[in-house]
């Protein structure tokens, strides 16, 4: 019989740079979902640009990464409001300082004076960071009061 490999268990390929797995979970299915398209654009990237050495793919890459950066902090600030979260002005002032050195990198990165690598360091410990600390602040008090 043949097993389907579920991607959220198994160990990242080898050349994934960023690992999604079952703990990385806030337990909210909609972040879930974008925390885990986030870390696909940033593993993608990172193929792109230090494997396969395509800038102009991996620059289509950190659009989307953008773009998708943006919704993300979009859907989770409009629920935040929508809930009443109390620090959520201090977590939409953590996205807005992650839109502006995005931007700031992003141009950096464009104009060849910021490495693949230095951008992709960042991007990885801010997720991560962000995600594990202030993402699961927000979802244990929105669950800990039924509302999610």
């Amino acid at each position: 019989m043949l097993f389907k490999k579920n991607p959220e268990t198994e160990p990242p390929s080898d050349t994934a740079f960023l690992a999604w797995t079952a703990l990385d979970r806030i337990g909210i299915r909609q972040f879930d979902e974008e925390h885990k398209e986030l870390v696909n654009f940033i593993n993608q990237f990172h193929e792109a640009m230090v494997i396969r050495r395509n800038r102009v793919k991996a620059e289509e890459i950190f659009e989307k990464l953008i773009h998708a950066t943006r919704n993300h902090f979009s859907n989770e600030e409009a629920l935040l409001g929508e809930r009443g979260f109390p620090d959520r002005a201090s977590h939409a002032k953590q996205h807005s300082d992650l839109v502006v050195e995005i931007t700031n990198l992003h141009r950096q990165f464009k104009e060849g004076s910021l490495s693949a690598m230095m951008l992709l360091t960042y991007l990885k410990n801010w997720l991560i960071h962000h995600t594990k600390e202030s993402d699961r602040q927000y979802a244990v008090w929105l669950k800990t009061r039924g509302l999610v």
